[in-house]
């Protein structure tokens, strides 16, 4: 009797209990600063740290590429070029375009699967129901990218050309971007959200990760002594 009164009472509780609603929320590469990890190793092209915007934790949006040589400048053919993938990343096998992340996209990088102007990801998932928290909503594409400082980047979302909005600092060499577009409910329908990135003279640039949600992602606040302390070496 016991046991069936104690059925009952979690019965009664999960009856009134709101289930979760299906929303889509997905991540094509991980939010691992670009595969680098703990950053307090590392300098910009000024030589001071490359990570400036956060914690000193991993590198993130308003943070720098390391310029690993040291010589003040990062790109193409400087020995700036990185490989910082998991397997899975280069096994890709999901074809969801996780190649395409934590790896300097540049013609000097032995490593890397092409060019910007190369990169595709596809995002995959269950069609949002009616009574789903995402039922109806317009989408948000995010894109976690370094050194991007030749043209304005635009990429394609199901074939058709999106400007992208966010912080932009093309001044800084190295500079980690982060900037999103819209997607529109219309384009959810099928289940598949095909991202085309459109960077015909970009010679050297690397995605942390993109992801997709209904809201933009937010900048880091910076840290208050990192800050001081750059104001004092300027």
């Amino acid at each position: 009797m016991k046991n069936l009164k104690l059925y009952l009472a979690i019965l009664s509780i999960c009856m009134f209990c709101p289930l979760q609603a299906q929303a889509v929320t997905l991540s094509i590469g991980d939010a691992d600063g670009f595969g680098y990890n703990k950053a307090e190793d590392y300098v910009g092209v000024d030589g001071d740290p490359a990570e400036r915007a956060g914690d000193r934790s991993i590198l993130d949006m308003g943070d720098l590429l390391p310029d690993l040589n040291e010589d003040g400048f990062l790109g193409a053919g400087g020995d700036d070029d990185f490989d910082n993938q998991s397997a899975a990343e280069k096994e890709d096998t999901d074809n969801s375009g996780q190649k395409w992340t934590d790896v300097s996209l540049s013609e000097s990088c032995d490593e890397s699967p092409g060019l910007a102007n190369d990169a595709v990801f596809v995002f995959r998932f269950d069609v949002p129901e009616s009574g789903d928290a995402d039922y109806g909503r317009d989408h948000i594409i995010n894109l976690v990218y370094g050194d991007y400082d030749v043209d304005p980047m635009t990429i394609e979302i199901e074939g058709k050309v999106v400007v992208l909005k966010g912080n932009k600092d093309p001044d800084k060499d190295g500079f980690i971007f982060r900037a999103y577009a819209t997607v529109k409910w219309e384009d959810m329908k099928d289940g598949e959200i095909k991202v085309n990135v459109v960077a015909e003279n970009e010679p050297y640039v690397a995605f942390d990760y993109i992801l997709l949600d209904v809201t933009p992602l937010s900048i880091p606040n910076p840290n208050p002594t990192t800050m001081f302390n750059l104001l004092l070496n300027d």
